[in-house]
């Protein structure tokens, strides 16, 4: 059996498993966190595929199993008490799924006994490369999204690359989104190459080394911006590239847009923020857009939603306690490909940008769907 690598968070060190196979080692990861009554949340859509697996690695075990409505519309803090009066007595969560089911484990764990262990099994591209590696878990209000949080870091990833085979192919190409904006915040020198090689995780990987090797290079951007800084109140906000433009979409369309489809069209408003303000160039811009169209998602076509809500939401965004009092919209922005542009004002990468600027930027983008990109 391989040993797990040690990831320093911030004085927090976490067990990554990132190999085919990884999943068997779950036994393992339990006893390391000395849990004996374990609750483990498995995305209703999963637990077909990987149930009895599961099952069978508890044998002998006080486990309590249950599934998770892993939806933007269900990630609510409601569903985490159902999920806590099932847990109650339970030592340690085990998360099974993507970054909602993860998200909604994770508050768990932190509220359960004041805390307790939580591992994380992830069945997705973007759990694997982003989700998981983060101490960050939120849920989503009737009327808005990713409004509460907690901090609750991980004490093991399970990251097995044999579970993402029956993912859909937009699937992949949402965890590509991630990993590519890993790259654009924190690539250096090596951006553009870095860039370019992850946007092969935008459909299955049937090479198990090759797939783990690029999950590897994704966890690696990740870890240099988050290492230091955990909670992401720091310099690892800069990981929240696009993510402004993102929430607000999502929030608009009432969670009708994927993810991935709004970090995309986020990041795409972002550069031409920042080629606006001269932080970039537009042949700058232009590679940056194409790389990630490259990916194959489709674009959100923008016309269907009010700017002016847009606008009014991102003022709103969380990021804009960083740079308060908030004179403009609290972004995320590039300098160059593959280092996000730090604020005078802050001394962090968010920066309030004037509302006219934002929506020059958001008129800017073209919502025409190209041949062969996925819906």
């Amino acid at each position: 059996m391989r040993d797990p690598r040690r990831l320093r968070l911030g004085e927090h060190h976490v067990d990554l498993s990132l190999w085919p196979g990884a999943v068997d080692t779950l036994p393992t990861a339990l006893d390391r966190a000395a849990a004996t009554r374990p609750l483990i949340v498995i995305d209703e859509l999963v637990h077909p595929h990987l149930g009895r697996r599961i099952d069978d690695l508890l044998h002998r075990r006080q486990a309590t199993v249950t599934t998770a409505v892993a939806s933007e519309r269900h990630k609510l803090l409601a569903q985490v008490a159902t999920l806590a009066e099932l847990g109650a007595e339970s030592d340690a969560v085990v998360a099974v799924g993507g970054g909602t089911t993860g998200n909604l484990a994770g508050t768990l764990a932190h509220l359960l006994g004041f805390g307790v262990p939580l591992i994380h099994v992830p069945t997705t591209v973007t759990s694997i490369v982003d989700a998981a590696i983060s101490a960050r878990h939120t849920l989503n209000t009737r009327s808005a999204k990713s409004t509460l949080g907690v901090h609750h870091l991980p004490s093991a990833i399970l990251a097995d690359p044999t579970l993402l085979a029956s993912l859909p192919a937009h699937q992949w190409a949402e965890g590509a989104v991630e990993a590519v904006k890993a790259a654009f915040v924190a690539g250096g020198t090596r951006a553009t190459q870095l860039a370019a090689r992850l946007t092969a995780l935008n459909g299955p990987v049937a090479d198990l080394d090759e797939l783990a090797e690029l999950l590897g290079v994704a966890v690696e951007l990740k870890l240099h911006t988050i290492a230091d800084d955990p909670t992401e109140r720091g310099p690892a906000v800069a990981l929240h590239y696009g993510h402004t433009f993102a929430r607000a979409i999502e929030t608009l369309t009432d969670g009708t847009i994927s993810h991935g489809r709004a970090v995309a069209t986020g990041m795409r408003a972002a550069a031409g923020t920042a080629e606006r303000l001269g932080l970039i160039t537009r042949a700058e811009r232009q590679q940056h857009d194409e790389l990630i169209r490259h990916i194959g998602l489709s674009p959100v076509d923008l016309r269907t939603i009010p700017s002016e809500h847009l606008l009014r939401l991102m003022t709103n965004d969380p990021k804009a306690r960083i740079v308060r009092p908030v004179r403009g919209i609290p972004l995320v922005l590039i300098d160059r490909i593959g280092h996000a542009y730090v604020s005078p004002e802050s001394g962090l990468p968010v920066t309030a940008v004037p509302e006219a600027v934002a929506a020059a930027a958001l008129g800017g983008l073209h919502p025409q769907v190209r041949t062969g990109e996925l819906p």
